[in-house]
């Protein structure tokens, strides 16, 4: 297979850019309890989700290149930043308590102003993965890029299915590469999937590879 042709920069550029257009719309909505266009899901329950996976992003970024897979200082919210961390808060955003509090009871003001605290991680995150320049299995860069790509997408379909005004259209070009090329890895994967064998979605894995057991995407 070819070299992954973009550049993990750019990237991490784009993961920001989308998390600044969603907290915008966040900010401008008035029924954050409203249903959304996922599946029995409200708008706050789709943000929270998001959110406990942008935690987890963050902190698996930070932990590049730690012993023990530690976040490196100033990455967790709360002064905690140790990966042996206690259980998460009853939103699932570890060490971030103010933030799951905002997230559970607040408007839409609240929830923006989570996404960005998580914002400023996840961007600190990246930045320490790019500066020891590893990114986990395989390649250095292809497989960080893999973990960006996954990351975008996610991010850019959760705001998406918030129904507040932002559509698949309004993607731009390298937010629709992420969310083509992760479409097309589950596509692969889809055979695997339902014979119930256990996977993790990355765009270089062949169909049928396991996930080991244990182990959990962010």
């Amino acid at each position: 297979m070819s070299a992954h042709p973009t550049d993990p920069s750019r990237l991490a550029d784009a993961i920001d850019a989308a998390l600044a257009r969603l907290a915008a719309s966040l900010r401008g909505l008035d029924d954050v309890d409203a249903c959304s266009r996922a599946a029995d899901r409200t708008r706050r329950q789709v943000v929270v989700r998001l959110a406990s996976r942008l935690d987890a992003a963050a902190r698996a970024l930070a932990g590049r290149g730690v012993a023990g897979g530690a976040a490196v200082g100033g990455t967790g919210g709360g002064g905690k930043d140790d990966a042996s961390d206690p259980a998460p808060d009853r939103d699932g955003i570890e060490g971030a308590s103010r933030e799951a509090a905002a997230l559970a009871d607040g408007d839409g003001g609240a929830l923006a102003a989570a996404i960005e605290v998580l914002r400023r991680r996840v961007a600190e995150g990246v930045q320490h993965a790019l500066a020891i320049g590893t990114g986990g299995c395989g390649s250095g860069s292809e497989a960080l890029v893999d973990e960006l790509d996954a990351l975008l997408a996610r991010v850019e379909l959760g705001h998406v299915s918030l129904d507040a005004g932002y559509d698949l259209a309004d993607l731009p070009a390298t937010s629709l590469v992420a969310c083509a090329r992760v479409s097309r890895a589950f596509e692969r994967l889809r055979p695997s999937v339902a014979l119930g064998g256990g996977i993790r979605p990355s765009a270089r894995r062949e169909r049928g590879i396991r996930w080991p057991r244990g182990r959990r995407s962010t």
